[in-house]
């Protein structure tokens, strides 16, 4: 049996798998230029009109996760890759957590010059990691909660430095070293 949802319901500024009342569609459409995030977009569109997103907890919805690591990998590569996009085309940022995995990505780049401070930081995330997975009862909490960090952090700085210095052209999905090999 799963542990009761502990969220409370209330406005919330994204919401995952929406349902919409119609009016919110005058507004426009999903923005099918981008290659995903559109909801992102949508959402924060919504936001910036004056709308409002309520999350209750009490609605369910099945989600089936990637079949494997890779392409949870290539997928929350594509949602930090376009992340810069959905912040240009709204003219701000949907919210600050929005930036932690970015963040997160340069502290870790920084973190051999930062010493011993870099090296009490990264020991302090997987401590916290350790505890959720413990909490959690779900032994891959660590890893895998890492892994989309990294991977999202880094499409973020792929995707920004793309569109600050790369051609304004369609570019792959995912990086190069996570592409599907064809057998």
């Amino acid at each position: 049996a799963r542990p009761p949802v502990r969220k409370r319901a209330g406005n919330v500024d994204t919401v995952v798998f929406g349902c919409y009342r119609r009016e919110a569609f005058a507004h426009g459409l999903f923005d099918e230029e981008l290659a995903t995030n559109q909801d992102d977009e949508f959402n924060t569109r919504l936001l910036a009109r004056g709308m409002r997103l309520y999350f209750d907890p009490s609605i369910r919805c099945r989600y089936y996760c990637r079949p494997t690591w890779s392409a949870m990998l290539r997928q929350y590569w594509r949602y930090g890759r376009y992340k810069m996009r959905v912040f240009r085309k709204a003219g701000r940022i949907g919210s600050l957590r929005q930036l932690a995995p970015a963040a997160w990505v340069a502290f870790l780049a920084a973190a051999p010059v930062l010493g011993r401070f870099g090296l009490a930081v990264i020991a302090a995330y997987c401590a916290i990691g350790l505890i959720a997975s413990a909490a959690s009862r779900k032994l891959l909490f660590l890893p895998v909660a890492a892994s989309l960090h990294l991977a999202y952090g880094a499409g973020f700085w792929w995707g920004l430095a793309a569109d600050a210095f790369g051609p304004r052209q369609a570019d792959p999905a995912s990086p190069p070293f996570l592409e599907e090999r064809s057998r």
